[in-house]
């Protein structure tokens, strides 16, 4: 074999792939619960935890524009000011931007074509006429799962008996970003530290990612092998 024999030949290639569709889940609420002390007369928490074992899976909000970004929630002004002091000095039913409360304490106001869900909360039953949040179970997906492994090798051969293999090992080939959960409390609509921030699967680290948020986390290592 010559040399070019020796450069081409001995090389080896082996790899995996996998892509799957994101996880669906359903959007709940947790603190926002109970909106203005005393005005929530149709959820009683005590009642869903007994029946539940949990009190924060149960209460679904209303739809409010499919085709918003998911993560945009709207809240009554009246709900919003008992809940964080916020929309105080607005009509009641005036939709306010609960992304802008929980981030700057702004009161924004938008309509329910700005948000995909509407908090449910005392005035949005008085609004939609029903205590029940016409959000449907397991409607909402996070984010795709992408990962690409592969490995080169190759084997020179030094004597008979004798065989060096060099080899080069890469995960997450494509750098691709992947995320371990999504926060489903639309209460954290809005926050973006990690693992808080209702339907940004990005703001939960996972995969290859070693902790980084937002980053692909591709990992490379080299290697050289003895073979007798």
């Amino acid at each position: 074999m010559g040399i070019l024999g020796h450069i081409l030949g001995g090389w080896g290639i082996s790899g995996t792939y996998f892509i799957t569709s994101g996880q669906t889940y359903t959007p709940v609420q947790f603190a926002v619960n109970a909106g203005v002390a005393g005005q929530q007369p149709y959820y009683d928490n005590g009642m869903v935890s007994a029946f539940y074992s949990t009190f924060d899976q149960a209460l679904r909000p209303y739809l409010g524009n499919p085709s918003a970004p998911l993560s945009q929630v709207g809240i009554y002004a009246a709900d919003a000011c008992g809940y964080a002091g916020v929309g105080c000095g607005q009509t009641a039913t005036t939709l306010l931007s609960f992304n802008d409360i929980n981030a700057t304490g702004a009161e924004t106001v938008v309509t329910n074509k700005d948000v995909r869900y509407i908090a449910n909360t005392p005035t949005a039953n008085l609004v939609f006429n029903t205590p029940f949040g016409n959000v449907a179970r397991n409607s909402a997906r996070d984010a795709w799962t992408n990962i690409g492994n592969v490995q080169f090798f190759k084997t020179v051969k030094v004597k008979e008996n004798f065989k060096v293999q060099w080899h080069m090992s890469m995960l997450n080939v494509f750098n691709h970003p992947n995320f371990s959960s999504v926060d489903p409390f639309l209460d954290d609509a809005g926050l973006s530290s990690e693992g808080t921030g209702f339907g940004v699967p990005a703001l939960t680290s996972g995969g290859l990612q070693n902790g980084t948020v937002g980053s692909p986390g591709r990992k490379i290592s080299f290697g050289l092998k003895l073979l007798w």
